[in-house]
């Protein structure tokens, strides 16, 4: 299913099936967790600090986003087969992931894990005066470092249609 999804992205892409979906999903993802954070940091202007991780509908929105993006990342990990680029990375033994798909996986889960964090943040010290606390940093430097795992999946892809590695099979 998570194959032909990826195949018929790619004919109207032009991209690998491995970048094409998940760069669909990315953007997707970002757009909906932006609206969140600007829905949010509305609501927390109106109202003030709100009584709890989801007691904020605008924070299931960035959740949906950030986890989004983690899904982008997983499905570039595992939608590969064989090598998809010179400069993936071997899991093991004939499976390997684009760098990109790493990226988005690691900048998400690193976005993710500021939800639980903030929480207990807010719990131990209060409302935060700005933006600016150290779990939100996660959460937005999160989404922002998953712009660069998508430009590096998206430059993988142009490098497998450049210089294609023959040593391994690679999907069509």
């Amino acid at each position: 299913l998570l194959s032909g999804a990826a195949d018929r992205v790619s004919v109207l892409s032009g991209l690998p099936p491995w970048a094409a979906l998940p760069s669909v999903i990315t953007a997707v993802s970002l757009i909906v967790a932006v609206v969140g954070m600007y829905w949010d940091i509305s609501i927390h202007i109106a109202d003030g600090r709100d009584a709890g991780p989801f007691a904020n509908p605008a924070h299931f929105l960035i959740l949906f986003g950030l986890f989004g993006v983690f899904v982008a990342g997983f499905c570039a990990v595992v939608l590969p087969e064989g090598k998809p680029s010179p400069s993936a990375i071997r899991i093991s033994g004939e499976w390997y992931a684009p760098l990109g798909g790493i990226g988005l996986l690691a900048a998400s889960a690193f976005a993710l894990l500021g939800f639980p964090l903030d929480d207990f943040w807010h719990r131990i010290f209060g409302q935060d005066v700005t933006l600016w606390g150290p779990t939100h940093l996660m959460m937005i430097g999160g989404a922002a470092l998953g712009f660069i795992g998508q430009a590096t999946l998206l430059g993988e892809a142009k490098l497998a249609e450049r210089a294609p590695d023959t040593s391994t099979p690679t999907r069509a």
